[in-house]
C-alpha cells in the first residue's frame, strides 16, 4: 500500500473501487444539474496519463485539466470535473524509490514529476534540511 494519497486517502467517502465509481457518478449528476450540462457523462480516456505527485497526493493530469486522484492499488483515476476515466495509468518503474525519497517531506513538499530523477529528490532533501531515515 503506498503511504502517499490516493482517492481512499483523499475522498472520506473512498474506500473501495466501488465507492469511488459511485463517487464519480455523484459528482457528474450534480455537475449536470448545477452546472446545467445535461450532456456530461462518463468516459474511458482514450490517453493514458503519466502518473505525477502533487503535494503527497498521487495524481494524472486530465484532458480538462484537472489534477485527478489515481490509487495505485486500483490502478484506476476518475475525473470528478468533465467525467474522463483513466484506467492503467503510467507509473515509473522506479515508483517505490520515488515515494521513499517524498515520504521524508511534510505533505506540502511531496511533489515530483516525470523525469525527475531519485537523486534529484534525494539532493533536494538534503539541500531543504529533510534528513533520510530509512
Amino acid at each position: 500500500m503506498s503511504r502517499l494519497y490516493g482517492p481512499q486517502n483523499v475522498f472520506q467517502q473512498v474506500r473501495s473501487p466501488q465507492d469511488y465509481e459511485q463517487l464519480h457518478l455523484r459528482a457528474l449528476d450534480n455537475a449536470r444539474r448545477r452546472l446545467l450540462k445535461p450532456d456530461l457523462r462518463h468516459y474511458v480516456s482514450p490517453v493514458r496519463q503519466a502518473v505525477y505527485i502533487n503535494h503527497g497526493r498521487i495524481v494524472v493530469l486530465c484532458q480538462c485539466q484537472a489534477a485527478v486522484s489515481v490509487s495505485r492499488e486500483w490502478n484506476i483515476g476518475r475525473c470528478l470535473e468533465c467525467g474522463a476515466i483513466h484506467n492503467d495509468p503510467i507509473w515509473p518503474d522506479n515508483f517505490d524509490e520515488v515515494e521513499s525519497a517524498l515520504i521524508v517531506r511534510p505533505y506540502p513538499f511531496r511533489n515530483w514529476r516525470p523525469g525527475e530523477t531519485v537523486e534529484q529528490l534525494l539532493l533536494d532533501n538534503v539541500t531543504f534540511g529533510v534528513i533520510d531515515v530509512r
